[in-house]
């Protein structure tokens, strides 16, 4: 029987790996696992802890009649964009002081990294960018998608179980000029291994 749909021709997507991690790990019989394939962690029976400070704050934001429902303007929550541009450039920066520095309220991470690649590929025309070796699988498809050449900087060691800075600083020195730099600020996906302070500066 032939499909009638106009999705016929579609091709069903390659399965995503953390997400097949994820199934292999439900299906294992194994009473005794933890499954952390998917970033979030969940109990031994498969239910996702709340944190006792996200439940707190669920509740006080239920209270609070000054949150409602409404439509964010288009660029998001302004005391949330700006408590981002702080966070990343600190409060006594020139940029952050002269209102130059901007930002926006994204869905998630990786729709935050599809309004970058789709930004500075259409009005800086960039067309190469870096992820690190290994990176969270939906960067790649997404910078990719936009037109860009995807390249690798070195960040796991997995020989030493460490976090390749040499190799990391190496690669980026020698990176097209005009490239786009993925770095993950914290809890690095998929390793969860992090530059330190000094190794940001």
């Amino acid at each position: 029987m032939t499909s009638n749909s106009v999705f016929s021709s579609v091709e069903e997507a390659p399965t995503i790996e953390a997400a097949a991690l994820f199934d292999k790990c439900k299906n294992d019989p194994f009473p005794h696992k933890v499954n952390l394939t998917l970033g979030v962690f969940r109990n031994y029976e498969g239910e996702a802890v709340k944190i006792p400070v996200v439940k707190k704050m669920e509740i006080q934001m239920a209270n609070d009649d000054s949150l409602n429902k409404d439509y964010l303007p288009i660029i998001g929550r302004e005391c949330f964009c700006n408590a981002g541009i702080r966070l990343l450039l600190g409060s006594e920066h020139p940029a952050y002081l002269s209102k130059t520095a901007g930002g926006v309220q994204t869905i998630g991470g990786s729709g935050a990294v599809f309004l970058a690649a789709r930004f500075l590929n259409r009005f800086l025309g960039y067309k190469t960018a870096y992820i690190s070796k290994p990176s969270w699988p939906s960067h790649k498809g997404i910078f990719s998608s936009e037109g860009y050449t995807v390249k690798e900087y070195r960040y796991w060691d997995s020989v030493n179980q460490s976090l390749d800075i040499h190799g990391l600083l190496l690669d980026l020195k020698n990176a097209e000029k005009n490239s786009v730099v993925v770095l993950h600020a914290c809890a690095h996906n998929p390793t969860g291994m992090d530059l330190t302070e000094e190794q940001w500066l």
